[in-house]
């Protein structure tokens, strides 16, 4: 079956295909007459194509990550300034999800080890252990007090 010769538009016409479309390169082909593979075939060949197409993808991850945060850290339940719970919870396999797929380019993915210091933030699994943990000693001097 002979492959279909389709016309290569412009960068800039495929800039705005990719700004349309969230950076999907399956509805930005569609927008630009061709196929995804097609897509691929010119970034491969020509580097400024190659270029507009990591630059959509690095947008698409920066709005990913933003997002990925709200979510993963989910909505806390305060009482009296402290925490005691979540309103929701923190969904960890959607910030794995996208940071892995997305994130692939940046070196984030399955296998990466994350180190936490003081001075790069707080480790939110270990915050959120030693919250739960604060909670459960008040709860218990409570319940002996009582």
């Amino acid at each position: 079956m002979p492959k279909t010769a389709y016309k290569k538009p412009k960068v800039s016409d495929l800039t705005k295909a990719l700004e349309k479309t969230g950076g999907n390169l399956t509805d930005a082909a569609k927008l630009l007459g061709c196929n995804r593979s097609t897509l691929r075939t010119w970034a491969h060949d020509d580097e400024e194509f190659a270029e507009a197409i990591s630059a959509s993808r690095k947008q698409m991850l920066d709005q990913c990550i933003t997002t990925a945060r709200l979510v993963a850290q989910g909505i806390p339940l305060m009482e009296n300034g402290r925490f005691v719970g979540w309103q929701v919870t923190p969904d960890s396999n959607m910030l794995r999800y996208l940071m892995s797929t997305l994130g692939r380019d940046e070196e984030f993915g399955e296998s990466m080890t994350i180190r936490h210091t003081t001075d790069e933030g707080v480790d939110i699994g270990c915050w959120i252990e030693r919250e739960i943990e604060m909670k459960r000693a008040a709860q218990k001097n409570e319940v002996d007090k009582g």
